[in-house]
């Protein structure tokens, strides 16, 4: 609500991309600054779990799953 309807600030996302206001900000940005590394840490970002290249019917995401008895477990 803060900064009106999605699909407002998508185009304008958008044309900002394609007149590279975003490139030139951190061509800018990186005049000033003096890094020599950068990490980017993606925590955050989940992915489904068909998404992961998670095979069909895997454990959901968050649940482990039950491990499988080894050959020497069954033999013993």
């Amino acid at each position: 609500p803060d900064f009106g309807k999605w699909n407002t600030i998508h185009k304008r996302f958008r044309r900002w991309v394609k007149r590279g206001v975003f490139a030139r900000l951190l061509d800018a940005l990186h005049e000033d600054l003096e890094l020599r590394i950068v990490m980017v840490n993606g925590a955050f970002a989940k992915v489904h779990q068909h998404g992961a290249g998670a095979e069909k019917g895997a454990a959901p995401l968050g649940k482990a799953a039950k491990p499988k008895p080894s050959a020497k477990a069954e033999a013993g």
